[in-house]
């Protein structure tokens, strides 16, 4: 039931907000925000645990943008130019110290999205297990079909993990993968990441995954 915006790397149907500013809690004033992206269409917002800082992404036609807010200067600027893959999740988590921000990017060397072929390229075969009972089996119209599609749908989870620090630069963390998760330790010092592996079924909905060792952070 995965449904993706193939321009943006996103989930293809999402809400968001087009202003943001802060209030002042005792006198009710609003205090507007500078340096906001003209056209915000801003889909999730996070505040840092310091409540310095507050990060949020910017769904451009380019890509998922990932901005910041300084608090007390209330004052935004986008933290680095390489866009977000958020078709998995919000794309960016605060990590415990409010220094830096744990990233989910597009990958740099990632190419252009394999082309939709209408033929099959070879049989579509499954195999089944001797002297299993017959079942019913729900329709479900978004499932893969084909190797093809597969090929698709990797291409448009693949994402590789970083971290940004609040100055815009970014450290990458382990290899580009098809991530479903990734978890930040309470200390900071490991991430616990979910993976989508192959093979796909083409007849039944699941959920192909395993979790992997954690990684520490340097």
């Amino acid at each position: 039931g995965l449904r993706i915006n193939p321009r943006t790397y996103s989930r293809s149907r999402f809400s968001f907000g087009e202003d943001l500013w802060l209030m002042d809690l005792a006198s009710r004033k609003e205090m507007p925000i500078a340096g906001l992206p003209t056209n915000l269409r801003l889909a999730d917002l996070t505040w840092s645990p310091d409540q310095r800082s507050i990060a949020f992404t910017n769904v451009a036609l380019g890509g998922v943008e990932l901005w910041v807010v300084d608090v007390a200067s209330r004052a935004a600027r986008r933290l680095f130019a390489q866009p977000l893959n958020t078709v998995y999740g919000t794309g960016f988590a605060w990590m415990p110290e409010s220094k830096q921000l744990l990233v989910r990017l597009r990958p740099k060397d990632q190419g252009e999205a394999p082309s939709i072929v209408a033929l099959p390229t070879g049989p579509n075969t499954q195999e089944a297990v001797a002297g299993g009972a017959q079942r019913q089996i729900r329709t479900l119209q978004d499932l893969l079909k084909n190797e093809n599609d597969a090929k698709v749908f990797d291409h448009y989870v693949t994402t590789q993990l970083a971290l940004a620090d609040l100055n815009g630069g970014l450290n990458i963390v382990g290899d580009s993968a098809r991530i479903l998760s990734a978890s930040v330790a309470p200390d900071g010092a490991h991430l616990l990441v979910q993976t989508i592996e192959r093979p796909y079924s083409y007849v039944v909905a699941s959920r192909c995954c395993r979790w992997v060792r954690t990684a520490r952070r340097d």
